[in-house]
């Protein structure tokens, strides 16, 4: 069984395009321009 480390983990990530950090949930609700609908109020 391999053992990597945080640092080493992150690298690999990295050169798959991936990022080393928590996922979140998207409301699927959300408009696509929710951004400018909020400047706009």
């Amino acid at each position: 069984m391999f053992e990597y480390s945080i640092r080493h983990l992150s690298r690999i990530l990295k050169s798959f395009g991936m990022k080393y950090s928590k996922p979140y949930q998207q409301d699927y609700r959300r408009p696509e321009n929710a951004e400018e609908e909020l400047k706009k109020t």
